[in-house]
């Protein structure tokens, strides 16, 4: 079965080895320790056994590691990280059933359009454009495979506005594009229980 899992932010400076027992600084941010146990990913993650695809949000990349946080080879740079915001890059990550391993920036990122962010697929670089839902604040949280298209996530939080999460059946287009229909929008301002997980069975 495919599950998301939702971890808290992990930005380590150098792609070194990691070690569950390691504790390291984020020398860019705040300056407080962490470490692997708590915890290893930063963002949504597709699992194997073979090893975890971890997206960073400061120098924009990805990275493979083995579970035990040795890193399965160099970190992975991507044009479509491109114009990537600190803290508002690769909050997506999900697997395509034709394209593959599909990365989505969580916010526009620079040049363009507001409302608007990117999906690419690693394998081959192949992107579209995504457009977020209509809730003030709304940014991309989460992919899953759906179907012969993905499920996306989408969380809006820009106070004093109410909390609004957005559940999306997309496609992926021929053209560039991407199509997203809204299936369930839950928001506090209208009673809605909010929701920061998915887990498809």
């Amino acid at each position: 079965r495919a599950c998301l899992r939702r971890c808290q932010c992990l930005r380590p400076t150098s792609s070194q080895h990691l070690r569950a027992t390691d504790s390291y600084r984020d020398v860019e941010a705040d300056r407080k320790p962490f470490t692997l146990r708590n915890f290893l990913l930063p963002h949504w993650l597709p699992f194997t056994w073979a090893a975890l695809l971890i997206g960073f949000e400061r120098d924009h990349r990805l990275q493979r590691f083995y579970p035990n946080g040795t890193p399965t080879g160099q970190p992975l740079y991507f044009r479509g990280l491109r114009g990537a915001k600190d803290n508002r890059g690769t909050e997506a990550l999900g697997r395509h059933p034709r394209h593959g391993v599909i990365v989505g920036l969580e916010s526009p990122p620079s040049g363009m359009p507001e409302k608007t962010t990117r999906l690419f697929a690693m394998n081959t670089g192949q992107e579209w454009t995504y457009p977020l839902a209509e809730a003030s604040g709304s940014a991309l949280t989460a992919l899953e495979t759906y179907g012969d298209g993905l499920l996306a996530l989408e969380r809006a939080f820009a106070p004093p506005a109410p909390l609004v999460i957005s559940l999306r059946e997309v496609q992926l287009n021929a053209d560039g594009t991407a199509s997203a229909h809204t299936l369930v929008r839950l928001s506090t301002g209208e009673g809605g229980s909010p929701y920061d997980g998915v887990l498809m069975e």
